[in-house]
């Protein structure tokens, strides 16, 4: 798969290359290549070494092979890629207000493997959930707090130093192990490509209960506004 992706544009390249004369293939000679002409064979003979092989289907063979090859890669892979994130279709049922059926639609969602769905849901589920506590607790820390008196000095008196009476030992403040509102919050996050396939993941496959309700949205605007005329919609939420 590495391979694929550098080598489909080397082949295009090359191509280039080839069709424009800038990179011509020379077949080597075998022994020792003798400048002049031969005395046995005349002035206008040419030697053996001199003797090239050509091409009896011109030079535009080669960059039409490399073109095909690098357009066959591309394809490939493309088609590989469609065929991994896309999982094949399923049909719902469209029905109308009063429950019949009135036609189909087709539900196909890029989901993630059969390997992979239930650790990424349960991951985008549970970042979601705790993403929504309101981390209201709060208590004050010994920093949050005034600096106070302090009651005793540190040495002569046979009791445990203090720095003040708002120290956490005597209670009237937290150590750092309570809690202290969204200083607590770890942050969570979760790319918003990955939440969205979680989404499409677990509705593909719900689809054998699923059903497309047609006209009702149409029918929720019309109960809004009529609760918002009769004063019993407020906001219209």
């Amino acid at each position: 798969m590495a391979k694929s992706k550098w080598l489909a544009p080397v082949l295009a390249l090359a191509a280039v290359l080839v069709g424009s004369g800038s990179l011509q293939f020379v077949s080597p000679l075998t022994g020792p290549r003798v400048l002049g002409t031969a005395p046995e064979l005349g002035r206008g003979s040419a030697l053996l070494s001199d003797v090239r092989p050509t091409n009896p289907f011109g030079a535009t063979v080669g960059p039409a092979v490399l073109c095909v090859a690098a357009l066959a890669l591309v394809a490939g892979k493309a088609q590989r890629s469609v065929c991994r994130a896309i999982p094949n279709p399923h049909v719902i049922p469209v029905v109308d207000l009063s429950g019949k059926k009135i036609g189909e639609e087709e539900l196909q969602f890029q989901t993630f493997s059969k390997q992979t769905a239930n650790y990424v849901v349960h991951q985008a589920y549970t970042i979601w959930k705790y993403q929504q506590l309101p981390f209201t607790a709060f208590f004050k820390r010994r920093s949050d707090m005034k600096k106070g008196k302090k009651l005793w000095k540190n040495k002569g008196v046979g009791k445990a130093r203090m720095g003040s009476i708002y120290s956490p030992l005597f209670g009237k403040s937290a150590t750092n192990k309570n809690k202290h509102g969204l200083d607590d919050r770890r942050k969570k996050k979760l790319q918003r490509k990955f939440h969205m396939k979680a989404i499409s993941t677990v509705l593909q496959s719900k689809w054998r209960c699923m059903k497309i309700v047609d006209g009702l949205e149409e029918r929720h605007v019309d109960v809004v506004e009529r609760k918002n005329e009769n004063g019993f919609g407020g906001s219209g939420d």
